[in-house]
C-alpha cells in the first residue's frame, strides 16, 4: 500500500508520478490518505518539467509488472483527470461477444499485463519495451471518439462498435505520448 510517508509529500507532485510507477512495478494501491491529497496536488503537475514527467513514465514502461494495479492507481488517485487519453477509456463500454471482460480501460490492464508477460519470455528490453507497452497503452485510444451503439441485423441485436478506431488513435496517440515528453524516435514507432 502507497501512503504518504510525511506531510513533506506534498511538496513534490513529482511524487504521486513515483506512485503511479511504483504500482506498476510492486503490484501496490493507493492509501486513502494518498487518495485524499492527490487531487490538491496534482493541481501543480503542469509546474514540471516534462523530462521528469518522462523519467518516471519511462520507469513505469521499463519496470512495471502489473500494469493494470497502475491504472487503478490513477483511478483511485484522480491522475486520470490529468491524461485526458486514458480518461476517456474509463467506463468506455465494448461490445461483451469479443470483450467479457467490460471496459476498455479493463481491457487495456489485460493487455498491458500480457505485453508485460511478452517482453520478459522474449527478453525484450530497453527502446523495444517502450515501444510495446506504450503501444498496448495507446492501442485503443481511438475508441473514446468512434464508440456507438447499433442494431446489427447480422446478429440480430444491438451491438457495440468501434469502427476505425486504430485509424483514429494515432493522433490522438501522438499527442498523449509527447505530453509526457516521450522521445520521438519511441512515439514513431509506436
Amino acid at each position: 500500500i502507497l501512503r504518504p510517508t510525511s506531510k513533506a509529500f506534498s511538496e513534490d507532485v513529482l511524487r504521486l508520478l513515483r506512485g503511479f510507477q511504483f504500482s506498476a512495478r510492486f503490484s501496490m494501491i493507493a492509501a486513502d490518505e494518498l487518495k485524499a491529497i492527490a487531487l490538491e496536488l496534482s493541481k501543480e503537475y503542469h509546474t514540471l518539467p516534462v523530462e521528469r514527467i518522462w523519467e518516471e513514465w519511462k520507469k513505469w514502461g521499463l519496470k512495471g509488472v502489473n500494469y493494470s494495479a497502475s491504472l487503478e492507481y490513477l483511478t483511485d488517485t484522480g491522475l486520470h483527470t490529468l491524461y485526458p487519453e486514458i480518461s476517456n477509456l474509463i467506463g468506455l463500454e465494448q461490445d461483451s461477444t469479443w470483450h467479457p471482460e467490460g471496459p476498455v480501460n479493463l481491457h487495456t490492464g489485460f493487455v498491458l499485463d500480457h505485453i508485460h508477460q511478452v517482453c520478459k519470455r522474449e527478453n525484450i528490453t530497453g527502446d523495444d519495451r517502450l515501444v510495446m507497452i506504450f503501444s498496448a497503452l495507446c492501442h485503443d485510444f481511438g475508441k473514446a471518439v468512434c464508440t456507438e451503439r447499433k442494431f446489427s441485423e447480422k446478429y440480430g441485436r444491438e451491438v457495440i462498435t468501434s469502427l476505425q478506431h486504430e485509424k483514429l488513435g494515432g493522433p490522438i496517440a501522438r499527442k498523449f505520448l509527447e505530453s509526457i515528453g516521450c522521445p520521438v524516435k519511441i512515439i514513431d514507432r509506436v
